[in-house]
């Protein structure tokens, strides 16, 4: 997610130009986003055709309808940009849409410059003018400006291919409808009167910086949720509410994380909270992360189909095929990425399973189970191979160039310590990678407990 505070801008000394020469992709980009039909990933990569990305429209009041991932993976939408199609994460917690480096060459002279806070700390962020997007009938270019950051960070947790985020201010006056179970993604205007079908209602409303907050039941106790998109987990708790709800008996720390920002990464206890409930939905034993701001993610929302109206501050929940799920801990003490399309051990976690087998950071995966390390899609390792207790992981890696086996149980083992669980240039234990918000000090303040 990102929000960062309307700035006063200091004017460039020139206006953003046109459109110049379009950006070339490389050959061999891969667009994360999910086929209708397929079984809801494919090994190596999730795909979809450039040339026919979108559904065809329901009815003339839909504005966009197109394929996304299932599960919670990030929900990717065919941005268009040129002559191409780009996948951009849609973040509900970002006010802003986000362009890669990569469009650099389009964005013309900087209109201004703010300062950013991410949950590993400040970033410098540059805007510019909007530039020409599309994404089906909806025209992603405003009077609002644009940022354009390195993205490499989320590129290589969850894979190749992610171009930029949309944020919310293209949807303030429409409706936006996810259903994880068919693995759509809809817009359109909003109806006179609510379908009984899109479920159960619940209050949104909106902070400061513009992005939707839920309040929730955690506890016992209330709590004011952001909407979270760009959050692959079940969710976050602000600092001061992790430790209230440990220091009450309420939550129980199960480990720590990784999390990846603009900023670098950082570690995050992990932790599972007995009881939490959202209007009229229950759930028990839900984990969640320590962050600097309270949230729920894709984890969590993919247990429904989700209905967003914007316009009227209203959320529509009706439970999904996934409504029942319960999450395991994490079972390996492992965080992989990707470097140069080769699977590489970013951090392990003392204690764990990984650590415990000898796999250090560096540490070169070519084969899991047998199959080659490149077939894997690193979402599915984790939400699939590397969550069963008890399941025997073999693999085969490369470290100085030696070729070596290992072998290890999974097992949901705590660490041996909690401060210095971690080995590797920054900690891990899954693949959540979530875009940072960037809020304001007087946000930064505001208490997460909801009165």
């Amino acid at each position: 997610m990102l929000t960062i505070p309307r700035p006063r801008l200091r004017p460039s000394d020139s206006s953003c130009s046109l459109i110049e020469s379009i950006v070339k992709a490389r050959a061999n980009i891969l667009l994360l986003v999910a086929i209708v039909g397929t079984i809801g990933y494919l090994l190596g990569a999730i795909f979809i055709a450039t040339d026919q990305p979108l559904l065809e429209k329901q009815d003339d009041s839909v504005l966009v309808q197109c394929t996304v991932g299932r599960e919670g993976r990030f929900i990717l939408l065919p941005v268009e940009v040129g002559d191409r199609q780009y996948p951009f994460i849609f973040d509900t917690g970002s006010t802003y849409t986000i362009y890669d480096t990569s469009f650099l060459a389009r964005m013309g002279q900087p209109r201004g410059h703010v300062e950013g806070q991410t949950h590993a700390g400040k970033v410098p962020v540059t805007l510019f003018d909007s530039i020409p997007a599309r994404l089906g009938t909806i025209s992603l270019q405003t009077d609002d400006p644009v940022l354009c950051m390195d993205l490499k960070f989320i590129q290589q947790f969850y894979g190749q291919g992610i171009q930029g985020i949309a944020g919310i201010s293209h949807f303030r006056k429409l409706v936006v409808q996810v259903d994880f179970d068919q693995g759509t993604f809809a817009v359109f205007r909003p109806p006179a009167k609510a379908p009984a079908e899109w479920g159960q209602p619940i209050e949104v409303t909106y902070g400061s910086e513009g992005t939707p907050y839920v309040v929730a039941t955690i506890g016992g106790e209330k709590a004011r949720l952001l909407v979270d998109t760009a959050n692959l987990g079940n969710g976050s708790l602000a600092d001061e509410l992790f430790l209230h709800l440990q220091q009450k008996g309420k939550l129980k720390v199960t480990g720590s994380g990784l999390n990846a920002t603009a900023a670098g990464n950082e570690v995050q206890s992990h932790g599972s909270v007995g009881s939490f409930a959202l209007g009229p939905f229950a759930h028990e034993d839900l984990p969640f992360h320590k962050s600097r701001v309270s949230s729920l993610g894709l984890r969590y929302w993919s247990r429904y189909r989700m209905t967003l109206d914007f316009s009227r501050q209203v959320m529509y929940l009706a439970k999904g095929k996934g409504y029942a799920r319960r999450d395991a801990p994490d079972m390996i003490g492992l965080a992989l990425h990707r470097v140069n399309d080769r699977l590489v051990v970013h951090s392990v976690e003392k204690g764990m399973p990984a650590s415990r087998a000898g796999l250090k950071p560096g540490d070169l995966v070519l084969s899991i189970q047998g199959r080659p390390a490149a077939d894997y899609e690193l979402f599915h390792l984790f939400r699939h191979v590397f969550e069963q207790e008890g399941t025997r992981i073999t693999m085969t890696i490369e470290r100085n160039q030696q070729k070596m086996d290992v072998s290890f149980i999974l097992q949901s083992t705590m660490p041996v310590d909690q401060n210095e669980s971690r080995t590797g240039s920054a900690p891990a234990s899954s693949p959540e990678v979530r875009v940072p918000p960037m809020r304001s000090d007087a946000d930064m303040g505001r208490a997460e407990i909801a009165d």
